[in-house]
């Protein structure tokens, strides 16, 4: 049998019977870290790439961010993407686009 967690606020999180401890549904995640909080020690673990950012962006190699079309839903009070693109550019990134950009 398989359950969703309810503290998930895109059902990313399930839980199956037959195993020990609950799964991502990483297609699902938004990475609000919800599960992460309410879950027991353990039972969910969290990566950071905090350091790893930090130091891709001290290189100084030119660096791009493809966001998903759902971080717009993080960031209800930005209702101008502009706004967004540019909080992102001024972290360090030099390029930024959306996951689903073709270029041509």
């Amino acid at each position: 049998m398989l359950f969703l967690c309810k503290i998930c606020p895109v059902k990313a999180i399930k839980v199956d019977v037959n195993t020990e401890f609950p799964s991502i549904i990483v297609e699902r995640c938004i990475g609000c870290g919800s599960c992460y909080q309410a879950c027991s020690p353990a039972a969910i673990t969290y990566r950071s790439s905090i350091t790893e950012f930090k130091e891709l962006i001290a290189s100084g190699v030119k660096v791009a961010a493809v966001c998903d079309p759902a971080i717009s839903g993080e960031f209800h009070d930005i209702t101008d993407y502009r706004k967004f693109v540019q909080m992102i550019r001024n972290l360090g990134f030099a390029f930024v686009a959306e996951v689903s950009l073709e270029l041509t």
